[in-house]
């Protein structure tokens, strides 16, 4: 019987949604998972940067802001530093986490509203405009984040406003309420999560073909992996700009 962690971050998770192989893989053969190459890392850097960014934007706005400032792997620590800040009827909390049947998620800004007792829960990203898998990701953060017991009145995804000129940075974030369609999604949550985490109890790697998932919503870590599988030649068909699955 595999051995499964007690606690999943949203961002494994999200792995499963995109492919279960690369979920399994991550969760029991993490000696498998390259570093990052320089391109992806500087993705990660760029995401880390606006993050920070916006974070000092919204500090200005809400002075008794607070950070629960843990590293990443310290599941157990941010959710106690979590638990006593809400305690403490911290109204704005940066980095708040919560857990929910194993799925463990950090949020970037969790603001309450004293008028409603409900959460306004944000979350930044370095595009600039909403995409299809910000929302997934929202979507499952709140997910957990509801069923945690956080009371939530609205979701927002906070992006880069490309018409923003510098020196002027003042209108360099975008806030944009997507509560709505956010609410429509919310019941295939809990079924798609009912897919991916029998896997985790596989005592072998899920058979899953290459395909346009490989690089879609993102490249996945063990492409090179998988490719190598297949015996895929180093110039091959999948070279070809602009093929698309009926080409």
């Amino acid at each position: 019987m595999k051995t499964i962690p007690k606690l999943i971050s949203k961002t494994k998770i999200m792995r499963g949604y995109q492919c279960v192989k690369s979920f399994y893989l991550s969760i029991h053969n993490k000696e498998l998972e390259p570093k990052p190459g320089p391109e992806l890392q500087a993705l990660f850097d760029q995401g880390n940067q606006v993050t920070e960014f916006a974070r000092g934007h919204y500090s200005k706005k809400y002075a008794d802001a607070v950070l629960v400032d843990n590293t990443p792997w310290d599941f157990s620590g941010a959710l106690k530093k979590t638990k006593d800040l809400l305690n403490l009827k911290s109204k704005v909390i940066f980095e708040a986490a919560f857990e929910y049947k194993g799925c463990f998620a950090r949020v970037d800004m969790i603001i309450y509203n004293e008028q409603t007792e409900r959460w306004h829960v944000c979350e930044v990203k370095s595009s600039t405009k909403v995409k299809d898998e910000h929302l997934e990701d929202l979507g499952l953060q709140s997910w957990i984040l509801a069923n945690a017991g956080l009371p939530i009145e609205k979701l927002s995804l906070i992006h880069i406003n490309n018409l923003c000129t510098f020196p002027n940075l003042d209108q360099l974030l975008t806030e944009v309420d997507v509560t709505e369609k956010l609410r429509e999604n919310y019941p295939q949550i809990s079924v798609k999560l009912n897919h991916i985490f029998p896997y985790l109890k596989s005592e072998s790697i899920p058979d899953v073909d290459i395909g346009v998932h490989c690089m879609k919503p993102n490249p996945c870590v063990f492409y090179d992996q998988c490719f190598a599988e297949k015996n895929i030649p180093t110039d091959s068909i999948f070279d070809i700009p602009t093929l698309k699955d009926k080409k």
